[in-house]
């Protein structure tokens, strides 16, 4: 009975369909895997909410088999009418369906380690390092823990070529037993097909049937649960939309708020009456009230360290033993924050006070090729020689670059350390970079200049590795990556032991600040610890412990920095001093989505899908409010809004130079 159906529905679309059941198989098993690695994180949520999520999975997943088997379909149809046969092309069309399900696959596995580390899917911002391939290449091979999921996609391609195979196989003869039966399907039933086929692939392809727009991010997000409605989408789809949003000409430019609300709001939030306005509309003129102290300055940029890695706030696992004795005889910001969730974003917005450029880098983007004010311009005015290490390759992220045309008259790199001192695409480790920095102190400091230089470490990011022939010794009862966390925090320990007794120690101010944190907790729909990091501010000739609980960010340093330092200068960006002006709410971005906090509510805001939620952070509460405090959700949108337009602004019509306490308006 089958075999006598058989022969009255189309080759194609016999093949197409099963096509379309094993793609949602491969598609279907690293959701379940994310789902399983995330078991937690579902211990409370309802079991139709869990339904829901794989339901709304089948649906994206539909989106992408959808797209991938157009113009397959088109072709069998067409060969259909035409009665062309042709085993040569049907290969072809075989093995462009491998290729396209194998880069989707490829995607998929992907998307974990993604997810695992940003708490998001898989977006375009994977590729920011594109101009680097073999640096994210070797990153990759030499760290195992990518491994797994490298098998994931070897097995996935190979499973689903050899199923495509059987089944074109089989296919192909049921074809030409219909081209040798008496029974030929008449081009009535091929219409009927035809119009049946290509109507499922539309509405596939839209994901929905409502005809205002068809499926979006937006969609996925069905409940107040972050993690299924994350579980949802289709990496693939998550990726491609964010490639096709950056291209398109309307996502160039971020349009949040009205530009002259949104300056004049900074403006008042800022407290600024500038006579330098026309040059610029944050320009503030800061007259400090002594002469400036011309102490040195070491700001360290520490990767991947969150303020929830520190026992300080919490951890009992001993992991930042050298950050928290720092901590109780230095200035500690408890309520600080990073302007992003990427290395260039806590350089740019630590060194030049600007935000974290949303779906953009900020380093790389058309709209940096421009002169930047920030804390090497000031201090080159001031006589100070302004240096900057990193443990790898200058030209990564575009450092090198970026730094010397803003500033920076010494960049030190991986070139300029001994090769065999070199681990992994990270370069050296941290205490190389440390021990490497002290001849360019001494030298600087025997010539009577002060110095400032900025130091990024980079031990405590994957692939981790820990240096041998060192004093330190790893905790055994740590994983790898907590013990390269030890071993970066006892990196900063050797260094303070070893300038302790430079002349030039105790006339030095030393930053300790994440470039940006880490996955410790995750906090409703956006991660705040990839945010809150800590700022200890270490002087050793006033060593006074003491604790700073008020709002603040990467995009204060500059600033700050310039009050500690007793310097008159124009602060052309948008942070302030935080010892003596205080914010009423902080701001910052990951990828797509804008966050801001005041002293007890967070507004997360995705400004693709204008989805918002409101939480309680500091009870990392769950609950959305945001019907509950529509004013309070407000002022911190308004906030957010106004600051990151007026940041576009300044970058676009270039009035982010540095400017001098010499103008006379």
């Amino acid at each position: 009975m089958f075999q006598k159906i058989r022969t009255y529905i189309p080759a194609y679309f016999l093949f197409l369909l099963s096509v379309y059941i094993v793609g949602l198989l491969m598609f279907t098993a690293p959701r379940y895997i994310l789902f399983l690695r995330h078991l937690d994180e579902v211990q409370n949520v309802p079991t139709n909410i869990l339904w829901g999520a794989m339901f709304m999975g089948f649906r994206f997943d539909s989106v992408i088999s959808a797209y991938i088997l157009a113009l397959p379909l088109l072709f069998f149809i067409v060969a259909s009418f035409l009665r062309w046969k042709s085993a040569f092309a049907e290969k072809i069309v075989l093995w462009l369906i491998i290729i396209l399900y194998g880069i989707a696959l490829f995607i998929c596995a992907a998307d974990i380690p993604y997810f695992e580390h940003f708490n998001y899917r898989i977006t375009v911002s994977a590729l920011q390092w594109i101009d680097t391939p073999g640096f994210v290449l070797s990153m990759i091979f030499n760290d195992a823990s990518y491994y797994p999921y490298l098998g994931l996609f070897f097995i996935s391609i190979l499973l689903f070529s050899f199923s495509l195979k059987k089944i074109f196989f089989v296919v192909m003869q049921s074809k030409a037993q219909q081209n040798n039966s008496h029974h030929k399907i008449s081009y009535s039933l091929l219409i009927v097909y035809a119009v049946l086929s290509l109507g499922t692939v539309f509405i596939g392809a839209r994901g929905r049937i409502a005809n205002k727009s068809p499926i979006r991010w937006g969609t996925a997000f069905f409940s107040n649960y972050p993690f299924p409605n994350q579980l949802g989408l289709n990496p693939v789809f998550t990726f491609l939309r964010s490639w096709l949003d950056e291209r398109d000409p309307m996502n160039q430019q971020i349009h949040l708020i009205d530009e002259n609300i949104a300056l004049r709001n900074v403006k008042n939030y800022l407290q600024i009456n500038s006579k330098t306005e026309f040059l610029s509309p944050i320009a503030k003129k800061i007259v400090a009230d002594s002469l400036p102290n011309k102490k040195n300055v070491i700001i360290v940029l520490m990767e991947s360290v969150s303020a929830e890695m520190m026992a300080r706030f919490g951890n009992k696992k001993n992991l930042t033993q050298t950050l928290d004795s720092l901590a109780k005889i230095s200035s500690l910001f408890t309520n600080f924050y990073s302007a992003g969730i990427q290395t260039c974003n806590g350089i740019y917005s630590t060194l030049f006070g600007y935000p974290a450029l949303i779906r953009k880098h900020p380093m790389t983007a058309i709209e940096s090729l421009q002169p930047f004010g920030g804390i090497a311009q000031t201090l080159n005015e001031n006589d100070y020689t302004t240096m900057f290490f990193t443990t790898h390759d200058e030209q990564f992220d575009n450092m090198g670059g970026f730094l010397s045309y803003n500033g920076f008259a010494h960049i030190t790199s991986q070139k300029d350390y001994p090769s065999n001192k070199v681990v992994g695409p990270l370069g050296v480790p941290d205490h190389v970079m440390f021990e490497q920095s002290l001849k360019y102190f001494a030298k600087v400091s025997s010539e009577g200049k002060p110095f400032f230089a900025t130091m990024l470490t980079g031990s405590h990011h994957g692939p981790y590795v820990i240096p041998k022939n060192i004093s330190f010794i790893p905790d055994a009862s740590l994983n790898l990556e907590e013990q390269t966390l030890q071993y970066a925090d006892w990196s900063i320990q050797n260094f303070l032991k070893s300038i302790q007794n430079e002349h030039w120690f105790n006339n030095t101010i030393f930053l300790f600040l994440g470039d940006h944190g880490t996955g410790a907790h995750y906090t409703s729909y956006m991660t705040l610890s990839f945010h809150h990091t800590p700022l200890i501010i270490y002087t050793p000739d006033n060593q006074i412990g003491k604790e700073c609980k008020q709002l603040g960010g990467q995009i204060d340093v500059y600033a700050t920095l310039m009050g500690l330092l007793n310097i008159s200068y124009i602060n052309n960006s948008f942070g302030i001093d935080l010892f003596s002006e205080n914010r009423s709410m902080i701001y910052f971005s990951a990828d797509d989505k804008l966050g801001c906090l005041n002293e007890k509510y967070f507004l997360i805001m995705h400004t693709k899908t204008d989805l918002e939620y409101l939480v309680k952070y500091r009870e990392n509460e769950q609950t959305d409010l945001i019907n509950d405090y529509p004013d309070v959700a407000e002022s911190l949108r308004v906030y957010a809004q106004s600051m990151v337009q007026s940041s576009q602004w300044m970058i676009a019509n270039k009035k982010v130079r540095h400017l001098t306490m010499s103008y006379d308006n």
